[in-house]
Order: structure tokens, then C-alpha cells, then sequence
């Protein structure tokens, strides 16, 4: 017999279920009187597919093989004047457009010729790094000003070149500069140190009227 409650197969002729304590009067071996168990519909049960790493999630890995890594450029110099901002021609020395060597100004970008702030760090227009700019905070730029009168007033010692890296001048006014005052005795002392104060004065008013733009590493004087 078959419960009629919760279908539980029991012996015949009992008047109760073992099972859930209902009656079994209504309960006979009749299968038209026995409950019917619907078949479920197969193509609405959610399939279950076996994983490896069922309960653990599933990872999933994307290999490109064969693929080309980029390639880093190298670096091929300044492309355009940063004096007037035109293209440079490659391997050139000089700008053909103003005459300003390679590396010399602080009026454009080298990198895209735009304009750009001579006191700036960086390019706003690319992002390529400014000589003329400030880097952690510390001017890499020498004052235009401070050279100009270590020039006019110490130039005969070769303050202002030491100051802008120019030692190989800097250290040949120096050493005829002392040597002419040991000599001062003679007409020969007093002409070195005079061409020296001459040299140094020239050199002076050149910087302050920007003859001479740049130190020694090229990165332009600031005012």
C-alpha cells in the first residue's frame, strides 16, 4: 500500500502510515487509486555541468601567442629649435631658420615646437621634459643676471665661467690673472691682467644682452 500523504510504500491492510501517522483507509492497491507522480519536464531542469573545480569558481586564462611587444623608440634628439619652434633638419648643428645652435632656447618645445613656458618643467602640449624648467623644486636655469656682473666686475678670474660651466676658459683667465700680478712689476703683468679684465667685461655685457644664452650643458639662462 502506498500512503496517500506522503506516498510512503508500507504492508497491506494497515490502518495507518508508519510513516506520517495518516490513514491508509482511503489507500488500496488499486493503481488507479494511488497517487500519481508527475514526470518532470527535462527541458526546463537547469543542466548541471561537471567542473574540476566545482565549489571553487572557475578561472579563466586568455594566451595571445605570437604577439609583437612594442618596440621602445630610440631616442633620436631635439626635432624642432626651441628658439623659434621649426623643424630641425636631422643631424643638424645649427637651426637654418635662426641661426641658433641645436638645443639653445627656451621659447618652444623640442619635441612637438609648441610654444611653451620658459620657466616650465614640462610641455603641457606632449609632456616631454623643459631644460629651462624646475625639476624637484632645484633651478636647473643660472641667473642671466648673477653672470652678467661676475662678468663685468670678476671676469679678469673667470668667476662667471666657473658659475656657468665653462671651466676650460674659466681656469685660463684665472691662472694669466695671477700670473700677471705676480708680474705686476712689469709692463707684461699689467697687460695680461688688463686683457683679462677686458676679456671678462666683453664676456659680462654679453651675457646680460643674451650673446650668450646658454651654459655650458646648452639649458638657456633665466632672467
Amino acid at each position: 500500500m502506498i500512503c496517500p500523504n506522503c506516498n510512503f510504500v508500507t504492508e497491506n491492510d494497515v490502518a495507518y502510515c508508519p510513516q506520517c501517522g495518516a490513514p491508509m483507509a482511503a489507500a488500496s492497491n488499486d493503481p488507479t487509486n494511488q497517487p500519481q507522480v508527475q514526470p518532470q519536464d527535462t527541458a526546463q531542469m537547469p543542466q548541471q555541468q561537471y567542473s574540476p573545480n566545482a565549489g571553487y569558481g572557475t578561472y579563466t586564462a586568455q594566451v595571445t601567442y605570437n604577439q609583437q611587444m612594442p618596440q621602445q623608440q630610440a631616442y633620436q634628439g631635439p626635432l624642432y629649435c626651441k628658439n623659434c619652434g621649426r623643424p630641425l633638419n636631422p643631424g643638424a648643428a645649427v637651426c637654418v631658420n635662426c641661426g641658433v645652435a641645436v638645443g639653445v632656447g627656451n621659447q618652444f618645445c623640442a619635441n612637438c615646437g609648441n610654444q611653451v613656458d620658459p620657466m616650465a618643467a614640462i610641455c603641457t602640449h606632449c609632456g616631454a621634459a623643459q631644460q629651462g624648467g624646475n625639476y624637484g623644486g632645484v633651478s636647473q636655469a643660472k641667473s642671466k643676471l648673477t653672470a652678467g656682473l661676475l662678468g663685468i666686475f670678476l671676469g679678469l678670474f673667470g668667476v662667471h665661467n666657473f658659475y656657468l660651466g665653462f671651466i676650460g676658459k674659466a681656469v685660463i683667465q684665472l691662472v694669466v690673472s695671477i700670473l700677471g700680478i705676480f708680474l705686476a712689476c712689469v709692463m707684461i703683468g699689467g697687460l695680461m691682467i688688463f686683457g683679462m679684465w677686458i676679456w671678462g667685461l666683453v664676456e659680462g655685457i654679453m651675457i646680460l644682452t643674451g650673446s650668450i644664452p646658454a651654459d655650458a650643458k646648452g639649458i638657456p639662462l633665466r632672467d
